[in-house]
């Protein structure tokens, strides 16, 4: 439990909020791809509902990506910057 703790806390300071939301997607991509995989062998009607899951997950992984890239190659180099003022 511990070994736990410390890899998402080195998980936690290692990565940026939008690099986390990306493993987060992908991590229920590849999640709900398996349980579609086992739920299919039981009810393959089913089974496709949960694929269909999966591939929105992976279609919204990939478009939050491309956001991501635009607005990091757009948007964030030309916000002018402000000099932090000092506090007196």
């Amino acid at each position: 439990m511990k070994s736990i703790r410390t890899f998402l806390t080195h998980w936690n300071v290692t990565y940026s909020d939008r690099t986390k939301l990306q493993h987060a997607y992908a991590a229920l991509a590849v999640i709900s791809l398996i349980v579609a995989g086992i739920i299919s062998l039981i009810n393959y009607s089913l089974g496709q509902s949960f694929l269909f899951i999966s591939i929105v997950t992976v279609l919204v992984f990939i478009g939050n990506g491309v956001v991501w890239a635009l607005i990091n190659t757009f948007v964030i180099p030309s916000t002018p910057t402000r000099p932090r003022q000092s506090k007196k």
